[in-house]
């Protein structure tokens, strides 16, 4: 996939920096880790992951939002992502946008109205339940590799040998008898060999486990490789296992997992044997044993007996002195020489033989033999150690169940993200109409306790206002004439991105383009002409567009900005694929020259600390009085005599 979606230069790029996981970077949207890369910026990151969603879903990417609405839908995304819990769930929302596809929106509003009844049907703890482990969920991850030096893969072909080299353990190429020696080294051995090997009847028996060449895998001899997957990520597992329990899912497959991951380290874990300690316990018991066994014996020697071993104390006197022990004695030392081998192999588990026949006092358990025991046990350890681990790495036939699984999460973070963000906000599924967009009690999702508003520009079901085209929207500062065109901007750009929408009920048109001009941050001439050049494309267009202005007059000076607006307006009226809201002070010059509705946003009044008294909700076809005006009204009612006098003839310059 990473081909398809970026050049074959920041490809290599990001190949070179993630190596084998590039791939399932990418494909997982993960852009947290392509912005680490050094000189990927976050613009050609989300062109790559939007690509990406391309390839995986279908859909095309669609840029509709023009001018300062990309800003408004990247605050709706930012809104968006303090939602989901897992950083997967947070990129997902990097690639939705608005789109034009009736079908997609349709998709996404069918998958939208699931994410609501999920959260709907979930009881309040089970809710703060999953959010809590969610938050705890980390991405599945292959462990650090390691190298096992308890064990070698030996091969007699060089072909074989090239194809064996690995990060894990030592391969080592025997081309001589002579070379075998050196295995000794290794407690556990494997001998890989082909239909060509020359030294197979030597290798065999120098090796625990023998493997044909075609049919060998690392992880026939690694299987820790499988086990680690599990271990280390043990804690997700858990996780997963803990959320579909909550939500009482039967999942057969996650509790089998969750038992083997349960039991690994016991399966793994094969009892040592301290050796020494055990020999040196039977020592003592059989010394206790012999003396006690001693102290009843009576033991006599004839006068012939004396004089035999005197004369062979001469030649032999350790052989003299043991043939004048009775059989009694000897019958004892053997019997317990023989319970002390027989107990020490039955407590390891294998064949041990440390106490030799030969009398001595105190009785110790030979060196030598104790020497050979311990490398027999090291060896016998290893071995089993190893078939535990065999045994316990089938857990690694689920690692693939296990990715699909951390997918179903990262899904269900996302469900539970989107739902829960429409039931905070008390959102409703929007519906489309062919050229026209309105809405009753919308809410503007960036203020805290937001007024809700109702407003209509087009032809909609809704009646409460005319089917105009183009509105000019008027009243106080701070009256909420900003705040209303960027609530517009979140139901248009929430409902074309197949989201519902901050509204009881909305219709909104499926725009080809989404304009939105903020009100002009610099007044110079310069300003002046590129808002032009803007402007006239978009009476020109005749794709179907949604146009929203605030304060277009703040490029020049009023009277000329009236003219142009007006004009403006007149062009955009005939054009029946266009809405526009246009924000101004200008309402009572501009509604001179133009036929386009004028709305206004009342403001009642002052109040003693000369705050706004404002109804947001504009009044259909009612110009709006400005901030000046109401002082000034305000001023005329506190005075008296002459200043009265002067704030009425002010006032009545105001047109009041």
């Amino acid at each position: 996939m990473l081909e398809e979606v970026a050049s074959s230069y920041m490809a290599q790029k990001i190949k070179e920096y993630y190596g084998a996981e590039a791939e399932k970077i990418v494909e997982n949207l993960e852009i947290e880790k392509l912005l680490e890369i050094p000189g990927l910026g976050k613009k050609t990151a989300l062109e790559i992951l939007r690509k990406a969603y391309q390839v995986k879903t279908g859909e095309t990417f669609q840029d509709i939002c023009s001018g300062d609405a990309y800003h408004v839908y990247e605050d709706i995304i930012q809104l968006l992502q303090e939602y989901p819990c897992t950083q997967n769930g947070k990129n997902r929302f990097l690639v939705y946008c608005p789109v034009t596809n009736k079908d997609i929106i349709e998709k996404r509003l069918s998958y939208s109205k699931e994410a609501l009844e999920f959260v709907q049907g979930l009881e309040k703890e089970q809710l703060l339940e999953i959010l809590e482990k969610l938050r705890s969920l980390r991405p599945l991850i292959e462990p650090k590799k390691k190298k096992f030096r308890d064990r070698v893969i030996a091969t007699d072909t060089i072909e074989a040998y090239a194809e064996l080299k690995n990060e894990y353990c030592d391969v080592l190429l025997i081309e001589d008898a002579g070379d075998i020696g050196v295995l000794e080294q290794y407690p556990l051995v494997f001998y890989v060999y082909t239909g060509e090997s020359l030294l197979y009847e030597y290798l065999l028996e120098y090796s625990d486990m023998q493997f044909m060449a075609g049919d060998f895998s690392l992880e026939d001899v690694i299987p820790e490789i499988k086990i680690e997957q599990f271990v280390h990520n043990e804690k997700t597992i858990l996780l997963m296992w803990e959320i579909s329990e909550i939500l009482h899912s039967e999942d057969t497959k996650l509790n089998t997992i969750r038992d083997a991951l349960v039991m690994l380290s016991e399966e793994t874990a094969y009892r040592k044997v301290d050796i020494d300690a055990l020999i040196n316990k039977l020592e003592k018991e059989v010394n206790r044993k012999f003396d006690e066994a001693m102290k009843e014996q009576q033991v006599e020697l004839k006068g012939n007996e004396i004089l035999t071993m005197m004369q062979e104390m001469h030649t032999d006197p350790v052989q003299a002195l043991r043939r004048s022990i009775p059989d009694s004695v000897v019958t004892l030392y053997d019997t317990l020489i023989s319970d002390a081998n027989r107990s020490l192999t039955e407590e390891i588990n294998m064949q041990a033989e440390v106490f030799s026949l030969e009398l001595t006092y105190p009785i110790e358990a030979d060196q030598s033999r104790i020497e050979k025991l311990k490398d027999e046990i090291r060896k016998t350890e290893s071995l089993q150690e190893f078939r535990a681990k065999r045994n316990a790495a089938r857990i690694g036939r689920h690692w693939e169940y296990l990715l699909q699984k951390e997918r179903e999460m990262h899904e269900l973070d996302f469900l539970i993200a989107l739902g829960r963000f429409f039931s905070d906000y008390g959102m409703t599924p929007p519906h489309f109409v062919e050229n026209g967009l309105s809405f009753v009690k919308g809410r503007n999702l960036l203020l805290e306790a937001p007024q809700p508003v109702t407003y209509k520009i087009g032809d909609t079901p809704h009646e409460f206002a005319t089917s105009d085209r183009a509105a000019v929207l008027t009243g106080a500062n701070s009256g909420g004439k900003t705040t209303l065109l960027e609530t517009i901007l979140h139901i248009q750009i929430l409902a074309q991105m197949g989201f519902y929408i901050p509204a009881e009920e909305g219709y909104c048109p499926l725009a080809e383009e989404i304009v939105y001009l903020r009100k002009p941050k610099n007044q110079d001439a310069g300003a002046f002409e590129s808002t032009i050049t803007n402007l006239v494309p978009l009476a020109l267009s005749e794709i179907k567009k949604l146009v929203l202005i605030d304060e277009l007059e703040a490029i020049t000076e009023p009277g000329s900005a009236a003219k142009i607006i007006a004009s403006f307006l007149n062009f955009l009226a005939q054009n029946e694929n266009t809405l526009c809201v246009l924000v101004t002070h200008l309402g009572k010059e501009i509604s001179q020259l133009t036929r386009a509705r004028v709305d206004g946003i009342e403001a009642t009044g002052l109040d003693e600390h000369l705050e706004l008294i404002v109804n947001r909700q504009p009044v259909f076809n009612t110009l709006g009085k400005s901030t000046p005006e109401l002082i000034v009204e305000k001023l005329f009612k506190r005075s008296k005599g002459k200043e009265k006098e002067i704030y009425g003839r002010i006032l009545e310059d105001f047109g009041t």
